[in-house]
């Protein structure tokens, strides 16, 4: 491949990442009445989960950033995907309301990196004039992310359970890394 063409393959192992990260979020959404039923969760209950990832990820969001800057975008892209694929992962393995929020606030944790490596990613694979279409690229992967997530969940779970669902996207992290390393 071509300069331009590595160049442009980061962009879109980096738009993977976002629907990667969309996806893992996404997830909780979409089994939101499976999960209600199983923790016996109310609405407020639920709304705590949501609270955990949020604030989590929001806190997180300049430390992963430092992280990203101090050790690179290769590594701390890769360590961001593993730690929300993890995070992601667990999920499939709680048994109480506790275990969930303890869970999603780990997968906000690993997702506030996310955008500051995409943001890395541009400064490092993209000349100024092409940083909007790259930006759009980006924003493709999380609205792809978005819509596949309630699709894949709800198919996933009617078969397996929900549980797997939450494990089928933190093995697609998984697969993500080796990707990212072998195009970076």
């Amino acid at each position: 491949m071509n300069k331009v063409s590595m160049r442009w393959a980061a962009v879109g192992v980096f738009a993977m990442a976002n629907s990667l990260n969309f996806l893992d979020r996404q997830i909780l959404a979409a089994l939101a009445p499976q999960l209600m039923g199983e923790f016996g969760m109310s609405a407020s209950g639920y709304g705590d989960v949501i609270l955990a990832f949020s604030l989590t990820y929001a806190l997180a969001a300049p430390l992963a950033g430092l992280f990203i800057d101090k050790v690179g975008l290769r590594i701390g892209s890769a360590v961001a995907v593993a730690f929300w694929s993890v995070a992601a992962l667990m999920t499939g393995f709680v048994s109480s309301l506790k275990g969930l929020i303890l869970c999603r606030a780990a997968l906000g944790a690993g997702e506030a990196g996310g955008i500051p490596a995409t943001g890395k990613a541009s400064a490092v694979y993209l000349v100024p004039r092409e940083r909007a279409l790259g930006s759009a690229v980006y924003q493709m992967g999380l609205t792809v992310g978005a819509m596949v997530a309630p699709v894949m969940a709800q198919f996933v779970a009617r078969i397996y359970g929900w549980r797997v669902a939450f494990m089928v996207a933190g093995v697609l992290g998984f697969l993500w890394i080796p990707l990212w390393f072998k195009v970076e």
